[in-house]
């Protein structure tokens, strides 16, 4: 499922973001996934729009009820990364909101008992695109690791092990 920023709501019974919550239970209940992977990237324009401030041109805003969902991660970066540079802070934003998502996803009943089960493993990748790198989320260290190296860096040492 493709959405601006690659975003997961949270479990909202009143009936917010609808589709993207029918997306998720019909996946895991009907289709019976056993991998949901959230996807994040470099240069995210949602992401971007949300920490340039996005004003919507007409009065209904769907986009920015939408970054509402990942506001607290914004706050967060530009309260914590206040001396950096916006690409910095842009990228730890991109980075929070993959966690973000994957608690969010956490916060559905039939995605938390398929998890916890071992029915269900969830992921949370991201695509450095000016490095060729891909990262992934780790539970266990809470960063982000590489899964494949930049295209840049010697990537294999002499018995094939990745290295940075």
């Amino acid at each position: 499922m493709r959405n601006i920023a690659n975003l997961v709501p949270p479990c909202n019974e009143a009936g917010h973001q609808q589709g993207v919550s029918a997306a998720i239970q019909f996946a895991v209940e009907a289709l019976k996934v056993q991998r949901i992977i959230v996807m994040g990237y470099e240069k995210c324009g949602g992401i971007r729009a949300l920490m340039q401030g996005y004003t919507p041109s007409r009065q209904i805003d769907f986009v920015g009820r939408w970054m509402r969902i990942v506001e607290p991660v914004k706050q967060q970066v530009l309260q914590q990364l206040a001396s950096c540079s916006v690409a910095s802070q842009n990228r730890a934003c991109e980075l929070g909101a993959i966690i973000l998502s994957l608690n969010n996803l956490r916060s559905f009943p039939w995605v938390a008992e398929r998890e916890q089960s071992g029915e269900l493993a969830l992921h949370g990748w991201y695509f450095d695109m000016t490095e060729g790198a891909l990262l992934a989320y780790s539970d266990r260290t809470d960063s982000f690791l590489p899964m494949v190296c930049p295209l840049l860096a010697s990537c294999f040492s002499s018995d094939n092990e990745c290295v940075k």
